[in-house]
């Protein structure tokens, strides 16, 4: 899946329900101590961090920072993410800039905090702030695409 099928009223909707049923299950398993290792909360980390609301997004992130100390390699990018969509979702600024938003028909960055350093987002993996840039220009230029191909253009 990538960004353009969010457009997918039902498939979003059905991917929505299914994770809200795992979310509770993965809840589930965290009470029983089923969820031990790196690998168990990067994992479990991901059905939170996809959540609709500021406790999914913070309960993502209690996760990824978990595997992240277990040992979890790419459990430093995905908090990164988590950590910018909990900020967002509290009305703050995000800090390493991962999370983009539609205003008007077009792809943006969603607000961030300014001075966060190529240096220190490097070391969570994530690209540069130039090459993110790029990146929503980019989206914007394909989605002008998909829109001429399907004749709305």
């Amino acid at each position: 899946m990538n960004w353009k099928d969010w457009g997918d009223k039902k498939l979003t909707r059905e991917l929505t329900k299914e994770e809200r049923l795992a979310r509770q299950e993965i809840v589930d398993m965290l009470r029983r101590g089923e969820i031990r290792t790196s690998d168990d909360f990067y994992r479990a980390g991901h059905f939170f961090h996809h959540g609709s609301n500021f406790r999914d997004y913070a309960l993502g992130l209690a996760l990824f920072a978990v595997s992240r100390h277990l040992g979890e390699l790419w459990g430093k990018n995905t908090y990164a993410v988590a950590l910018d969509r909990f900020l967002l979702s509290i009305k703050q600024p995000q800090y390493f800039v991962t999370q983009f938003e539609k205003q008007r028909g077009k792809w943006i960055i969603s607000r961030y905090r300014k001075g966060i350093i190529d240096k220190e987002r490097a070391k969570y993996f994530v690209e540069s702030l130039a090459k993110t840039k790029k990146q929503v220009k980019q989206m914007n230029r394909d989605e002008s695409i998909l829109m001429v191909n399907k004749g709305v253009i």
